[in-house]
């Protein structure tokens, strides 16, 4: 004759045995930095290296400190030199004249220093 209907499933069965292990995957993202270390020992001292002789027979001369001074003032010399060079920058920059050398930006800049130049504005 013929085949009946399908039965009712069975139990379910045990577990097979493990597998082969499969390859290996892409490598992750890094993680985060870990604690800083301890510091380190501290380092050798340094070393003394003796003065060129210029400079030796200098500091034991009694003009050594004249010399210093006449330096300090040609550096504050210089140095105040540099600070009014950068301040007429700068103020070239917000007031320009609208010469050749210092031009307006704009017809606006342009009017600016002509009023200031006339003081009729």
């Amino acid at each position: 004759g013929s085949n009946g209907a399908d039965g009712v499933p069975g139990p379910e069965g045990s577990q097979g045995i493990e597998g082969e292990a499969g390859l290996a995957g892409d490598d992750g993202l890094p993680g985060p930095p870990g604690p800083s270390g301890r510091p380190g020992p501290p380092g050798p001292p340094g070393q003394l290296t003796p003065l060129p002789p210029e400079f030796q027979a200098q500091s034991h001369n009694d003009n050594s400190k004249r010399n210093r001074d006449q330096g300090d003032r040609r550096r504050r010399s210089l140095g105040t030199a540099a600070v009014s060079a950068l301040e007429q920058d700068v103020e070239q920059l917000w007031r320009p004249r609208g010469s050749r050398d210092n031009p307006a930006r704009s017809c606006r800049d342009l009017a600016l220093c002509s009023c200031a130049a006339s003081s009729s504005c």
